[in-house]
């Protein structure tokens, strides 16, 4: 399921020496945030590791899948008007896996940071 366009806009995606960084816009008005938390919305995180996904397989042109998520550290929650920052670091790809370390940031704060390794599909 695509979230892109939907649940989120990318405002803008920039490639840098050694690392990706994409700002996008959450959508304050989807339906989830009526069930995560009524009066008190978040963003699941489990969608925040679904648009990281998305915005790197648009990256390396590959469909993928996560076959392991290190760590993942959740330092504050991300609400749904704010624009959070991906930030992509240390992308390598070994024997068909490519691992990341991904950085989710607001203002230059860390909300998120996680430690991923995806399978690249054939």
């Amino acid at each position: 399921m695509k979230l892109k366009n939907d649940f989120y806009q990318v405002k803008s995606y920039e490639i840098k020496e050694d690392e990706l960084e994409s700002i996008v816009s959450l959508n304050g008005n989807h339906p989830i945030f009526c069930a995560h938390f009524p009066g008190n919305p978040i963003t699941p995180g489990v969608l925040l590791l679904h648009i990281a996904s998305e915005l790197l397989e648009e990256y390396i042109c590959k469909k993928m899948r996560l076959d392991t998520a290190v760590s993942i550290k959740f330092r504050k929650p991300v609400l749904p008007f704010m624009e959070p920052n991906y930030i992509f670091r240390k992308i390598n790809v070994i024997d068909d896996k490519l691992r990341v370390n991904v950085s989710i940031e607001v203002e230059g704060e860390q909300y998120v940071k996680m430690s991923l390794i995806y399978g690249l599909m054939k």
